[in-house]
């Protein structure tokens, strides 16, 4: 499904992208409830309808549209933006125009992580960046497993290396307005960049403008596809179990099972082998992470 408006859908099909209606009253595979007198709340109606990114089997009308007649199960579904089957989010940042926010780059690669996706960091903007700084906080990235790419979506610096790492699945761009999302889009998708709307960053805010209004797969020219979307409105973690959390950080993942007690939160407990091995602003930022978590499960019930 490549994109959606009212009751109709593009498909991407081996004949070229299809015009499509669903037929009569499809059962969707992602039934978050069961029951007629189940109560949704409003995330999971959104999921229960057919998103940008399901996989459908479609039928050839006589008029040259398409019937969509079932839709298959999911890998995976985010909310906000509403999209299927991500493989992959990349999150763009920069590090002067607008400055680094490692907050909300942490909470962006935990929440893909959680919604079963691989998390990529994009540094954008580097042919404006000369910063030691700023590639020893790369390397943090780096080392703790995460590929770590740096582009210039205005120059082209690093763009054909990153393209061509995007050849399968779906990808979808997550960042700090501001950062550069639409025209690095624009790159990876030549064809489509006259189309695509970018948006300036406000000097006083430090922060741009949200230029996107739908969610639609594009193809890049490697073959896979990179979704236009409104951005991440929502990024909140409080869906993750606090237990869960650290498995969300590979570094601490990795060193967790050394610590002198199951269980450890990694917050002080003596014995502990992350706190003490792992970028303190990485752990700075579990720790904010968790007593959100936490304090969300103590108002839950």
């Amino acid at each position: 499904m490549a994109k959606a408006w009212s009751d109709w859908y593009d498909v991407e099909t081996p004949i070229g992208r299809l015009r499509c209606q669903p037929r009569g009253r499809l059962r969707l595979t992602w039934q978050v409830k069961q029951g007629p007198r189940a109560k949704l709340t409003e995330g999971e109606r959104a999921l229960n309808a057919i998103l940008v990114g399901d996989e459908v089997h479609v039928r050839l009308r006589p008029d040259g549209e398409g019937a969509i007649e079932a839709i298959l199960p999911r890998r995976s579904a985010l909310s906000r933006p509403l999209i299927a089957n991500v493989d992959r989010v990349l999150v763009i940042a920069t590090w002067t125009s607008p400055p680094w926010n490692g907050e909300l780059v942490d909470r962006l690669l935990i929440l893909a992580a959680a919604h079963g996706c691989e998390g990529w960091l994009v540094l954008n903007k580097v042919d404006e960046l000369d910063d030691p700084e700023a590639d020893a906080r790369l390397q943090v990235y780096a080392d703790a497993g995460y590929r770590v790419w740096r582009v210039s979506a205005a120059c082209g610096d690093g763009m054909d290396e990153l393209g061509a790492a995007l050849s399968e699945g779906v990808s979808v761009l997550a960042g700090a307005s501001g950062a550069g999302k639409s025209r690095l889009l624009g790159a990876l998708v030549p064809d489509r960049a006259a189309s695509l709307r970018t948006g300036e960053v406000s000097p006083r805010l430090l922060r741009g403008r949200h230029t996107t209004r739908h969610v639609e797969l594009l193809r890049v020219p490697a073959g896979g596809f990179v979704a236009d979307t409104p951005g991440f409105s929502r990024v909140d973690l409080t869906h993750i179990e606090k237990a869960d959390l650290g498995a969300f950080f590979p570094e601490f993942a990795a060193l967790s099972p050394t610590c002198r007690f199951r269980g450890c939160l990694h917050r002080g407990e003596p014995g502990c082998a992350v706190a003490g091995a792992v970028d303190p602003e990485r752990l700075r930022h579990y720790r904010l992470f968790l007593t959100e978590v936490e304090a969300w499960e103590a108002n839950r019930y």
